[in-house]
């Protein structure tokens, strides 16, 4: 595979974000620093089945697929046609196969593929950007179908959760991603990364609830 260089994908993710900024959730690819804390917690050495939401321009695929075992396999979700397609001509890897949807497909995607027990899930998914019916049939769909001592890791940008939104409960309020994770898992580990543009956490999930 030859690699589009950092200018590429950053062209790319600034139109993908300029046409349709609730989608794509971000202007700028994820720094090396980004991508090491996404992957890292997931415990890839012996995983099946990885899933990742938000491929973006592919640097958190990438570090997936150097990490997975030669037999597992990667369904990656990304809801931007144009990325979608970038990814697919990129990634010629048997083990990925790039979706063009959003992560609330996750269970009727699985279960047309025949598969089911997913070992980890790496997400950057804009969470604050969706409607909380979304977020929560997203994170219900991932907890139903990670093994038991599955990892799953989520993006947030430290903007994100500045900026005010309307709670199920009717009042106006930041968004607080780890009270939300802590419906669905029982130990959350949040990391600060700052060389990343904008400066970010990355929540990384345990002992899902089911």
């Amino acid at each position: 595979m030859n690699q589009p260089t950092p200018i590429k994908r950053l062209r790319l993710m600034v139109k993908a974000g300029m046409k349709d900024f609730k989608r794509t959730a971000s202007f700028f690819p994820s720094s090396p620093a980004v991508v090491r804390d996404m992957v890292e917690p997931l415990r890839l050495g012996r995983a099946k089945l990885v899933v990742e939401f938000g491929v973006g321009t592919g640097v958190v695929t990438q570090a997936l697929l150097e990490r997975m075992p030669s037999s597992a396999r990667l369904l990656a979700f990304e809801l931007n046609a144009s990325l979608a397609e970038f990814a697919r001509s990129q990634f010629k890897d048997p083990r990925v196969e790039v979706v063009c949807g959003g992560a609330e497909g996750l269970l009727p995607a699985l279960a047309a593929r025949g598969l089911s027990d997913v070992d980890a899930v790496a997400s950057s998914l804009g969470l604050t950007l969706m409607p909380d019916r979304t977020r929560h049939d997203i994170l219900r769909a991932v907890v139903a179908r990670l093994r038991p001592k599955g990892v799953f890791t989520q993006l947030v940008y430290m903007h994100g959760t500045a900026v005010p939104f309307k709670r199920f409960e009717g009042a106006i309020s930041t968004f607080p991603a780890e009270e939300f994770l802590e419906d669905y898992f029982r130990d959350i580990d949040r990391r600060w990364v700052f060389r990343n543009a904008p400066p970010a956490f990355v929540y990384a999930c345990t002992g899902p609830i089911r």
